[in-house]
């Protein structure tokens, strides 16, 4: 027969495992994605959770992942997944890049095993760039010719350098006609300048002297006035440059210059009202004409999230009532089937800077939907599940909702994976805190057979016992705590009841509220011993160091159980307070003088309790990996 404390113990772990099973790492007020799986980024074949997507792959022609560039650490390792993925679940290798069509002429050289341009295209690249090409290149090599992928540039002209340096080196030759020989020394002096100073400003990135961004940015030299000075002896001498270079380098030579007339006309759209519709009719022409040209096959293009957006809405993509690039795809005359997957960043410090750019509803919707993944996961999300968020589901047919995502590895096969400058480019700093502080705390025993033992050994009787508690406390980010709680207690009304423990204790946070209020739910494992002397009974107050002294009666119970606790964290300093019940898994027997009193079970250490305690709370601001690139 089952004991009525016995029961309660059982009763109370199985509350907390059921609250552990339902909030997983941290509880939430999310809807329950029945058919959804968490997803695996890494290094492997796994594709758990990628199924969610599978028909409506099957139904579309264009899939379109939308990001925020500003977390490229998470996208450039996923989306090597998701590549790997499209080409092996949905044979699709062909690649819109969200590039100017000269840096993906030059990455499509380099992918395909063309080593020659790697040199060109490092001194043209961020080295976190350079790397995602490195790893796109030794995936690409290791498939079949005819299943490698292809990659298209579809955005606009914005960098000078590139052409300029493609155009220089289709001008070889040391016999230059005298009448475009300054033309052509222009050209070529320009790119040995860009290549030069972008090797030195990719290596100052390398060893940690200087900051990384999203794009490659030139250094502040101009080479305008040079490549200027070069079209105007091609705009006039075109046939004489066409004599020189042959048929074949001239039709190349044109491509190159067209990019070049290109960025000027960004030049002058620039940081106006038309730049950007000028900009979604380009990349909506280069789409459609590639679309077209492989009217059989599927493309992947991953492009800003809020070129995905399938209505017309406020933001950088839809000026005026100008739709962006997914809505006029779905539109008109010749809709295209197109599968709009936009990735959102959940995390707490980041979604108010990601979702800058989207409505509030979007806001609204996406933090209750976003609420049901935990930190540290990855999830796609079908749009018949978006049933309860209209808005979200009116713009977007899946998303992928990324919360924290860790263990994004590096690849050590690229150089320059070990860098400081990696780590720092993508960490975060860490929100897990330290709380140290006291807590008084109150045990209710069932003394009755201790004090009969008492009383045949000729002891006064113990009542209930309250404890000095000393608490160190780590609530780690991804929603766990663990705590380590030690101290001593005396009788409340018998100084000659002591007690000394250890209790090493672990749990999940259910309720964050603000980062201020927390509800965390526990589980204790630890180990006490009551000490009964008459050496100490006059003390008002016992010390630690008077628990080591010889023992009358000792009662060493090994406990685990489970608690409630209220954290209120203000940042400097906290408060708390707790409730709940230890369970005496040892044999339940007291030593006197070392040897056996009263039967096995007995006289159980197992109790109720409640604690109130306070004391400071620190944060611990070690940068932690996030994301990182593959």
């Amino acid at each position: 027969m089952v004991k009525p404390s016995l029961r309660l113990y059982i009763l109370l772990l199985s509350v907390f495992a059921s609250f552990h099973a339902a909030y997983g790492q941290k509880a939430s007020t999310g809807v329950k994605l029945l058919d959804s799986q968490f997803i695996d980024i890494g290094n492997n074949t796994n594709y758990q959770g990628f199924a969610t997507l599978d028909s409506a792959i099957q139904q579309s022609r264009l899939i379109l992942l939308g990001v925020n560039h500003d977390y490229d650490a998470f996208n450039l390792k996923f989306e090597i997944k998701f590549i790997k993925y499209l080409r092996e679940k949905h044979g699709v290798n062909r690649y819109l890049m969200a590039i100017a069509p000269s840096r993906a002429m030059l990455i499509q050289r380099y992918i395909s095993g063309d080593s020659s341009v790697e040199v060109l295209l490092k001194s043209l690249s961020t080295p976190k760039f350079m790397k995602h090409y490195r790893n796109l290149r030794k995936y690409n090599l290791k498939l079949a010719a005819k299943d490698r992928m292809h990659v298209y540039g579809i955005d606009i002209e914005k960098n000078i350098n590139i052409p300029a340096v493609f155009i220089a080196d289709l001008l070889k030759g040391d016999t230059i006609p005298q009448r475009i020989r300054i033309g052509v020394e222009a050209i070529r002096g320009a790119s040995s300048y860009i290549i030069t100073k972008g090797l030195e400003d990719y290596d100052r990135i390398v060893n940690g002297k200087s900051e990384e961004s999203y794009y490659y940015q030139s250094r502040p030299f101009s080479v305008r006035y040079s490549v200027e000075e070069f079209g105007k002896y091609f705009d006039s001498l075109k046939p004489e440059f066409k004599a020189w270079v042959g048929e074949k380098n001239f039709l190349a030579l044109e491509e190159a210059y067209g990019w070049l007339k290109q960025y000027n006309q960004w030049r002058t759209y620039e940081s106006t009202a038309f730049e950007d519709v000028w900009r979604e009719d380009v990349i909506h022409t280069n789409t459609v004409k590639y679309l077209e040209q492989f009217s059989s096959e599927k493309f992947f293009c991953r492009w800003g999230r809020c070129h995905l957006s399938l209505q017309e809405m406020n933001g950088p993509c839809n000026f005026y009532q100008f739709s962006a690039l997914a809505r006029r795809l779905t539109t008109g005359d010749k809709p295209l089937a197109i599968l709009s997957l936009p990735i959102f960043y959940t995390r707490i410090d980041q979604m108010v800077t990601d979702m800058s750019d989207e409505p509030k509803v979007f806001k609204d919707e996406l933090k209750q939907l976003a609420s049901g993944v935990p930190y540290g996961k990855a999830q796609f999300i079908s749009g018949q599940k978006l049933d309860s968020f209209p808005n979200l589901k009116a713009n977007y047919h899946c998303l992928l909702i990324e919360n924290g995502y860790a263990a994004i590895e590096f690849d050590d096969d690229t150089a320059e994976t070990n860098t400081e400058l990696f780590k720092k480019a993508n960490s975060y700093k860490s929100d897990s805190r330290m709380y140290l502080g006291y807590g008084r705390q109150y045990g209710y025993y069932n003394w009755t057979n201790v004090n009969n033992s008492l009383t045949a050994a000729g002891l006064p009787s113990v009542k209930n016992v309250y404890g000095h508690d000393f608490t160190l406390q780590f609530n780690i980010e991804n929603g766990m705590f663990l705590r380590y709680n030690g101290g001593y207690a005396r009788g409340v009304n018998n100084s000659y009841a002591m007690q000394r423990y250890g209790m090493s204790i672990a749990g999940n946070t259910l309720v964050d509220a603000s980062e201020v209020f927390k509800l965390n739910l526990g589980y204790n494992f630890g180990w006490q011993q009551h000490s009964i002397k008459d050496s100490v009974a006059n003390q008002s107050f016992v010390f630690i160091s008077d628990v080591k002294l010889p023992n009358k009666i000792t009662n060493p119970n090994l406990l685990t159980g489970a608690f409630m606790q209220f954290l209120v964290d203000l940042k400097t300093l906290y408060i708390s307070a707790e409730l709940g019940y230890n369970y005496d898994v040892s044999d339940r027997r007291w030593r006197n003088n070392g040897k056996f009193v009263g039967g096995v079970g007995s006289m159980r250490g197992s109790h109720w309790y409640w604690n109130i305690g306070a004391g400071i709370s620190l944060p611990i601001n070690t940068e932690s990996t996030y994301g990182g690139d593959y």
